[in-house]
């Protein structure tokens, strides 16, 4: 009979130790899960961070781009005025120069 006690006893002591087992073996699960979940999430906050600042840029690029395009528009037009009116002055000139030559 004490001998089965015995046995009984050391039965449950071996069950007890492989739940206990078990159940370690579990939170040590998901506490890994949940450092990787961390891991994940902060890959995700960076990446997404990244692709906020890689918007930005290119969104900076593309008012940079056209601000220039505007300017050398300007700059073109400015100029095709200013060469206007060089020519006309030059053909103002020619047209006193030919009329001093033939009242002359």
């Amino acid at each position: 009979m004490y001998l089965a006690q015995a046995t009984v006893k050391t039965c449950l002591f071996l069950l007890l130790a492989a739940y206990d087992k078990i159940r370690t073996a579990k939170k040590q699960a998901e506490e890994r899960n949940r450092k990787l979940d961390d891991k994940r999430k902060k890959i995700k906050l960076d990446l997404e961070a990244r692709e906020r600042h890689a918007d930005t840029v290119k969104t900076e690029e593309v008012k940079i781009t056209r601000t220039l395009e505007e300017e050398i528009a300007r700059l073109r037009e400015e100029g095709s005025r200013e060469l206007q009116e060089q020519q006309r002055l030059i053909r103002e000139q020619i047209q006193r120069e030919a009329n001093t030559n033939t009242g002359a």
